[in-house]
């Protein structure tokens, strides 16, 4: 072990100095020597840190003693900013370290001045006085801001000012800026400038998708990567490097060409009727996505003489604007720039649906619009021949990496087989603080009367707990007849996924102290509750993927194709690594203490089950109802 990381740790050390609460841990240290040895020497680390470790503190200062320059991504905001704000400048000043931390995401998050000022004009001219209000705000706040950072004053997203003012690439690319001051391109220099980056998955995957067109890259060389939050970076790459269509990304597009043209060119009426012919042919699109659910192959969907219709009509339309399109685009730039994201959305649009070995085109209904999906089978060669070539190290931490000890299911995703791997079990004392009740006798779980049977038989501990429970299912129409169930008869506070936003119920079930929160896959992982105010949690079913899921159903053909069990390989590790996450909900710190509960009878029926339950903390085990109620009482005596 290095000495140097050995006293660094030691129970007299710099962070025991410097850190009031800080106390040594044998996983940590030894987490951080790998991870110094990593960095230092080269090549690619699997480190699984439990709940307890202190990995973030392990690879932090592995990362700073190493004097190399490190990118760290995560999957979350939440740890991006802990790590930005809290944890690095904080080892910085006990190691005394002085090195330059830098934060970037993408373009997207910032603020756009010349945006800002044209949907300003456009709020005028449209006369909507509530969006006027709203990006008058932003304007007042970017006057005082110099982070540029559209999350401090807009929130999420999910706000409408947000597409409308943010600094889109495709603008970025083609108009020539003009405004005093932008934020993006001073963060882009701290960038290149920082000994320690710290960025998200999606700008890591949205980086990885342009070196692999062969385009400039978003992101500094580095000598290492650090990966937190590891077990979520597959889909988010996924996601980058496939492609994705809708009815309503033409929609929110097209409208906002339309603005353009209202508001810079008013005397093309051969432009705007064909605008508005292809509005009306993407309504008639999206209307037949009304009272549709589910996802279907592309095979099947292009089946259907409506859809097809519907599309061929609209991109008949879409052809039709086309030449008045690039008169307009010559004539300003900033419908140059929506005409070109357009462009990129007609090409992912019209070329869907042919199938390859590599990926598979599928479609969703989802709120009354199509979403078409290009989604690649693997990333694994994408991924491996991409790190390899950028970085000299790569680490990939997580709590829940591995199915019991087999590490196979990671680096068959990432295609990182010479990686080295290790596993540092929680400290915490599970055995004593923790009892998982699987449930005797509940109907199989496919059946119309599981849920309330769950629901009956959670019942008395819900009561016996004083509420302070998470109740997470594996489908939205199981939990929302679960709340529905509860809601007339719960004493405590109800708090039900999509009733608010997902902070705000977090927030809730904090400050309540006594609340039930009922949710889904989100509710999975990433949410923190130490403490007394979570002590029960109810997991429904082994989250298998559905059966009809086309992605899901296209990677295990692969699988079989190649001699492989799809179940053992793919179906199995894939839930038991998501159970292993909300089951994580349970036990935040040294002295929390609750009960867990899984539902779904499979766990004790199937050979599976056993796999399942080595995977999980070593807790106590009952089948019995009035075992599970003692267990809870005895934590209130304690």
């Amino acid at each position: 072990m290095n000495k140097e990381i050995e006293q660094t740790f030691a129970s007299e050390g710099v962070l025991a100095q410097y850190f009031a609460n800080f106390q040594p841990r044998q996983g940590q240290v030894e987490m951080a020597d790998a991870c110094f040895t990593n960095i230092r020497k080269g090549g690619n680390l699997i480190a699984e840190a439990g709940t307890g470790i202190g990995k973030t503190f392990a690879y932090g200062v592995a990362a700073l003693l190493s004097g190399r320059k490190v990118i760290i991504t995560t999957a979350t905001k939440s740890l991006q900013d802990q790590l930005s704000k809290r944890d690095i400048p904080a080892l910085c000043q006990a190691l005394g370290v002085p090195a330059r931390i830098a934060v970037l995401k993408g373009r997207e998050n910032y603020v756009c001045a010349q945006r800002l000022e044209q949907a300003s004009q456009q709020a005028v001219i449209s006369h909507q006085r509530g969006m006027q209000a709203a990006i008058q705000e932003v304007k007042q706040w970017a006057g005082r801001h110099v982070s540029g950072e559209l999350a401090e004053v807009l929130g999420s997203r999910s706000n409408p000012v947000w597409d409308k003012v943010c600094a889109r690439s495709e603008f970025c690319a083609l108009v020539s800026c003009d405004a005093n001051f932008c934020a993006y391109p001073a963060l882009r220099k701290d960038a290149e400038d920082a000994d320690i980056l710290i960025i998200n998955h999606h700008l890591l995957g949205a980086d990885l998708a342009l070196r692999a067109a062969g385009l400039s890259p978003i992101l500094p060389d580095r000598d290492a990567l650090i990966v937190d939050e590891a077990h979520q970076l597959t889909p988010v790459l996924i996601q980058a490097l496939g492609q994705t269509a809708s009815t309503l990304s033409w929609l929110h597009g097209l409208r906002e060409l339309a603005n353009l043209m209202q508001a810079e060119i008013r005397d093309m009426p051969a432009c705007d009727k064909a605008l508005q012919d292809a509005l009306v042919a993407l309504n008639h699109w999206q209307l037949t996505a009304e009272g549709v659910k589910g996802k279907q192959k592309a095979q099947e969907w292009l089946t259907n003489e409506a859809y097809m219709a519907s599309l061929i009509g609209f991109i008949e339309q879409w052809r039709l604007l086309l030449p008045q399109l690039a008169i307009a685009a010559d004539r300003s730039p900033t419908i140059k720039a929506q005409a070109a994201l357009l462009g990129r959305l007609a090409e992912t649009t019209i070329s869907w649906g042919t199938e390859t070995k590599q990926s598979v085109h599928w479609v969703e209904a989802q709120n009354g619009h199509w979403f078409l999906y290009n989604t690649p089978l693997s990333i694994a060669d994408d991924f491996a021949n991409a790190v390899k070539k950028n970085y000299a190290s790569v680490i990939l931490t997580s709590a829940t990496l591995s199915v019991g000890d087999d590490f196979d299911y990671l680096k068959r995703q990432l295609g990182l087989w010479d990686a080295q791997s290790y596993r540092w079990l929680s400290p915490y004392d599970y055995a004593n603080h923790a009892m998982l009740y699987l449930p005797a006798q509940l109907p199989e779980p496919n059946s119309n009367d599981y849920t309330l049977a769950l629901m009956r038989r959670v019942w008395p501990l819900i009561i016996a707990n004083g509420g302070r429970a998470f109740l997470l299912f594996t489908s939205y129409k199981a939990m929302q007849l679960a709340a529905d169930t509860l809601r007339p008869h719960l004493p405590f506070p109800l708090l039900v996924q999509g009733e608010q936003d997902a902070h705000q119920l977090i927030a809730a079930f904090r400050e309540k102290g006594n609340a039930v929160l009922v949710a889904t896959a989100s509710f999975w992982e990433g949410v923190d509750v130490s403490g007394s105010a979570l002590s029960l949690v109810v997991i429904d079913k082994i989250p298998f993927s559905p059966p009809d899921d086309p992605v899901a159903q296209a990677r295990e053909a692969l699988l079989v194709e190649k001699g492989l069990s799809a179940f053992v390989c793919e179906q199995l590790p894939d839930a038991t690594m998501a159970l292993i996450q909300g089951a994580g909900r349970l036990i935040r710190s040294e002295t929390d203490k609750g009960v867990l509960v899984i539902g779904d009878p499979r766990i004790t029926q199937r050979g599976y089950g056993k796999t399942i339950l080595s995977a999980l903390p070593p807790m106590k085990q009952t089948r019995s109802n009035v075992e599970a109620l003692a267990f809870i009482q005895t934590m209130e005596n304690t």
